[in-house]
């Protein structure tokens, strides 16, 4: 089946590879996965230095406890200040 014309030019950001989810949710679009890679410069050690990935830690183990309305209303509440 054939994709509307408006499809292929819907830009996806890059996500984490451990945001498994959204990877798959990006796919279900038709999407393909190219790797991307970042380098970070620390100009104070005049060096590269290795970027942690801070799309999972602490903050996707508590929103996992919470209920859904409530991280619903959290995200959405948030979700100006953060993104």
């Amino acid at each position: 089946m054939a994709r509307p014309a408006w499809v292929w030019r819907v830009g996806f950001r890059p996500d984490s590879l451990e945001n498994e989810g959204l990877r798959r949710f990006k796919l279900g679009w038709g999407t393909q996965e190219r790797r991307i890679d970042y380098f970070r410069y620390d100009q104070r050690k005049a060096a590269f230095v290795t970027a942690r990935d801070e799309s999972s830690g602490w903050h996707n183990r508590i929103f996992r406890m919470l209920p859904v309305s409530l991280s619903r209303l959290i995200g959405a509440a948030s979700y100006r200040h953060v993104a």
